[in-house]
């Protein structure tokens, strides 16, 4: 991205003033409000209402461009340098004009602690949404998570929603297996050091192999481990971001055979208008 830069997402705060091209009715001065992801609004996922797969979602939101033309990003009130806009909010700043798009309105029982609501607005909505949205897992169905962070534990908690029996959860800090287990993991298992047990004891679980797997760390050698822990016809989900050039090791024949499926997700497909909507 371009520097200097005011970075920040996840971002809560009220409505100061409307602009004369916003169309949502439902907004107004005052309103408090979280903030979610940008996109072009031009492109067909767009135009389909999906809006996480925007082609233009790396470039508005990781490298921080305002418009798609570089050109015309916002400068500072002395017209000198260039301020890029992070995730379409810079939410760092005190004052940010984002589009309706990226706003979400709060329910009047998330007012007193809007700040606590506000990663809504990204890793809550990619966590649940990955099992809501895509997924979608039954009762009978088995989940593996690789890692426990605010991401893994809406993962978890999505899956406890909709009543899956079969939940293990991963991690190599024991505070958050603990954390995990209150809230319904069914298994728990401190990977710290012992990769090559990790696929055994997902498999011992499931006894067949996970029919769903989802890593939230992005580290490379955790995802390998993601992918071998899948049962026939098991998917496996990408949720955490990589490094850009990292790669892999797959075992090809047992994808094939298997039928085992890698999906990546951004934003857990959520559309964060209808998400508010909802609330």
């Amino acid at each position: 991205m371009k520097f200097p830069a005011i970075l920040g997402h996840e971002g809560a705060g009220v409505i100061l003033a409307l602009g004369s091209s916003v169309t949502n009715s439902a907004l107004k001065v005052g309103d408090h409000v979280l903030l979610s992801f940008t996109v072009c609004r031009d492109c067909h996922p767009c135009r389909e209402q999906r809006v996480a797969k925007c082609v233009a979602v790396p470039l508005l939101n990781l490298r921080a461009t305002r418009v798609l033309d570089d050109s015309t990003s916002a400068r500072f009130s002395d017209g000198t340098g260039v301020r890029a806009q992070f995730f379409g909010q810079s939410s760092f700043s005190k004052i940010s004009a984002v589009h309706e798009q990226c706003v979400v309105k709060c329910p009047d029982s998330a007012i007193e602690n809007l700040a606590l609501y506000a990663p809504m607005g990204c890793g809550f909505q990619t966590g649940a949404g990955t099992i809501l949205n895509i997924l979608k897992p039954k009762p009978y169905h088995s989940l593996v998570i690789f890692g426990l962070g605010s991401v893994g534990f809406t993962v978890l908690m999505a899956a406890v929603l909709l009543g899956v029996e079969k939940i293990i959860a991963i991690d190599i800090v024991d505070e958050k297996l603990r954390i995990a287990q209150e809230l319904g993991a069914t298994d728990i298992f401190n990977s710290s050091g012992l990769g090559d047990v990790v696929v055994e004891k997902v498999r011992q679980w499931t006894g067949r192999g996970a029919d769903y797997a989802v890593d939230t760390t992005g580290v490379p050698q955790v995802v390998e481990q993601l992918a071998d822990c899948l049962g026939q016809g098991g998917t496996a989900a990408l949720i955490g971001g990589p490094p850009i050039e990292s790669k892999i090791e797959l075992n090809l024949g047992s994808f094939f055979y298997e039928s085992k499926n890698l999906i990546s997700v951004i934003e857990g497909d959520s559309y964060p208008p209808e998400v508010g909507e909802n609330t």
